[in-house]
């Protein structure tokens, strides 16, 4: 018997369907666990075709489908520019991780960490000296991944869409 060993590959136009229900779970957990990190005007579905559109989106694949997405970017986010606090790698190139999720049916297996991991990858390969995140202080999972993976809380950034308000700013070195 051969066990299926999950993939780490862009995401693609058909996987759209499957994301956003990835997505309208995570929105839906971390309402019930007291986040309002995700709420009805972000992410959008949207946000999703962009991701996709863009080059930018990834997914973990297993037996089931796609078991995580996320984004990486190797590219400057906007809203890291300005931080109350200090970046470790303030004026070089890192990359960037938003919106990663998991499916229901696979969180607490690893798919967040392995996530990270990939991207971690490409960051190196994109030549990132850092990869750098940011979530709400309301959202306990993803501030654990980030302890695990040893993210370093730099300060706090604001995003100009009030939806999306004040974050806590978090960078790896690589």
């Amino acid at each position: 018997m051969s066990i299926s060993v999950p993939t780490f590959r862009r995401a693609l136009p058909a996987d759209a369907d499957e994301v956003w229900g990835i997505i309208c779970d995570a929105k839906a957990d971390m309402l019930a666990r007291g986040s309002i990190q995700w709420g009805d005007n972000y992410p959008l579905r949207s946000t999703i075709d962009d991701d996709v559109a863009g080059g930018n989106a990834w997914v973990i694949e297993c037996s089931r489908g796609v078991a995580a997405y996320g984004v990486v970017q190797c590219e400057d986010e906007q809203a890291y520019s300005s931080i109350d606090g200090a970046w470790l790698t303030a004026g070089s190139r890192y990359a960037v991780v938003h919106r990663l999720a998991v499916a229901s049916d696979c969180r607490g297996q690893g798919y967040a960490s392995s996530f990270i991991d990939r991207a971690m990858q490409l960051a190196r390969g994109c030549g990132c000296l850092s990869m750098r995140a940011d979530t709400a202080a309301d959202n306990q999972a993803m501030l654990a991944i980030f302890a695990r993976k040893g993210f370093v809380c730099c300060g706090k950034i604001n995003y100009a869409e009030a939806s999306r308000g004040e974050r806590l700013a978090f960078e790896l070195m690589l």
